[in-house]
C-alpha cells in the first residue's frame, strides 16, 4: 500500500453518515479514485456538502469503497467524523498540515524518495510542489537566490551559495551554522597540519594548509590556503622526537615573527640543560582555531 497524490480526482457519494464512503463516479473533467489512486492505496481527501466539510485520510479498499481512517480537521473544529446525511463531493488532495510547498513563482521539481510506504512517488506529486506525509508545515522558498526550508517565520534552514554556508535558525536566533561563520564557527578548526620535520619537509596530512616553508633547522612557516579572519586566532602545537631522546622538546611560535592571517612561523627547541638547542623534530603538528 502506498500513500499517493494525484491531480483532478473527484467523485460523489450519497449519505455516508459517519461511515465508509461508497463512491458514485467522477464528474466530467475529473478522474475517479480507482483510476487515479488505485485500489489498495491510501490518500488524503476532503468530503463536503453545502454546509459541512471534513479533511481526512483513508484507503481505497475497493473500486468504489473509500474508508475514513483519520479525521485531520473538520468544519466543526474537531477531529470527529461529520454525519453527512445527503449527497457529498469527495476531493482528493494533499492537506496543508501534511505538505511541503514551493513558494509562488519558484519553479523546478521536488523529488522524494523514502524506504517505507508513506511517501508519494515524485512523478505523482501535484504540480511537483507537494510532499505528502510530512509531520510539520514546511515550505520551500528562495531568499536572495538562496534556498530556504521554512518551518515557520522564526524557524528555518537556509543555505548561502556565495559563502557555502548552511545555517539553522530556531526561535528567530541562529543556533547552528556550517561554513565560514556562525555560533559554532569558533569551535571548528580553521586549519591543521601534520608534517615531517627532518630531511625534505613534507606534509603528511592537512586542512587549509597549502605548504610548509623550511627556514632552517627547527624553523618552519605554515602557509594557509585560505587566510584566517584575523590575527587573534588560537593554536595548538605538538612534536614527535626520535626514539631514545632524553631532551624535552617542544614547539613554540617563532619569537621573531608577528602574527599573520596568511601564515604561521614556529620553532622547535630541545632543552638540554643548561642549553636550549634548536632542532628538527621527527614530525610536528599544528591546529588553528578562530573566527
Amino acid at each position: 500500500m502506498a500513500n499517493t497524490a494525484r491531480d483532478l480526482v473527484r467523485e460523489t457519494a450519497n449519505a455516508p453518515g459517519t461511515g465508509t464512503l461508497t463512491l458514485g463516479g467522477a464528474p466530467t473533467g475529473y478522474r475517479s479514485f480507482s483510476s487515479a489512486v488505485g485500489v489498495g492505496n491510501s490518500c488524503y481527501f476532503i468530503i463536503r456538502d453545502s454546509t459541512q466539510w471534513e479533511v481526512c485520510d483513508g484507503t481505497l479498499t475497493a473500486s468504489t469503497t473509500l474508508t475514513r481512517d483519520t479525521v485531520i480537521r473538520n468544519s466543526a473544529g474537531t477531529t470527529a467524523k461529520i454525519n453527512f446525511t445527503g449527497a457529498v463531493d469527495v476531493y482528493h488532495g494533499a492537506t496543508a498540515e501534511k505538505s511541503v510547498q514551493l513558494a509562488v513563482g519558484v519553479t523546478g521539481p521536488v523529488f522524494v524518495t523514502q524506504a517505507g510506504a508513506n511517501w508519494a512517488a515524485a512523478a505523482d506529486l501535484p504540480a511537483q510542489r507537494t510532499i505528502l506525509y510530512a509531520d510539520a508545515t514546511l515550505y520551500l522558498a528562495v531568499s536572495g537566490g538562496n534556498p530556504v526550508l521554512n518551518f515557520d517565520a522564526n524557524d528555518f534552514l537556509s543555505y548561502d551559495r556565495t559563502n557555502n554556508r548552511l545555517s539553522m535558525t530556531i526561535g528567530g536566533t541562529e543556533r547552528f551554522a556550517v561554513g565560514t561563520s556562525g555560533p559554532i564557527a569558533k569551535t571548528i578548526a580553521k586549519a591543521w597540519v601534520n608534517f615531517n620535520g627532518t630531511g625534505v619537509v613534507s606534509i603528511r596530512d592537512s586542512f587549509n594548509v597549502s605548504s610548509i616553508t623550511d627556514n632552517g633547522t627547527g624553523d618552519y612557516t605554515i602557509n594557509f590556503t585560505s587566510a584566517m579572519a584575523d590575527t587573534s586566532y588560537g593554536f595548538g602545537l605538538g612534536v614527535e622526537t626520535a626514539v631514545g631522546s632524553v631532551n624535552s622538546t617542544f614547539l613554540m611560535r617563532h619569537s621573531g615573527s608577528a602574527y599573520s592571517t596568511t601564515s604561521f612561523r614556529l620553532s622547535c627547541v630541545a632543552l638540554n640543560l643548561p642549553s636550549v638547542v634548536v632542532t628538527d623534530p621527527v614530525s610536528a603538528s599544528a591546529v588553528f582555531f578562530g573566527a
